[in-house]
């Protein structure tokens, strides 16, 4: 874990360097998510999801923060918006990360 509660900082500080990028509010959520603090990197998705709500990493990303919370409802919004946003294409979906269930309800 001090690795991970490292890299929280490191990430937090990028965003203090640059509070108006997209990539690094999602990499901060990113990292929560890995450090298994569902909550944290749900609310940090959100921030992401605010400054642009059609990036669909994010809403792929924060669908898999709510699965880990076991909100399996939100989670198929989520995945089903980031497939809607990438064109219908369920290829951002075929990943280790996102359960064969979900992919074949999208």
């Amino acid at each position: 874990m001090g690795q991970l509660t490292a890299a929280i900082a490191e990430i937090r500080r990028a965003q203090e360097l640059d509070p108006l990028s997209l990539i690094i509010a999602t990499n901060v959520a990113w990292v929560y998510y890995l450090a298994h603090q569902y909550d944290e990197s749900v609310e940090h998705f959100k921030k992401a999801l605010e400054m642009d709500p059609n990036f669909a990493q994010a809403h792929k990303r924060i669908g898999l923060a709510y699965l880990q919370e076991g909100k399996c409802e939100e989670a198929m919004a989520e995945l089903q918006k980031a497939v809607t946003l990438s064109d219908g294409s369920t290829n951002m979906l075929t990943s280790n990360q996102v359960p064969s269930m979900f992919l074949l309800t999208t």
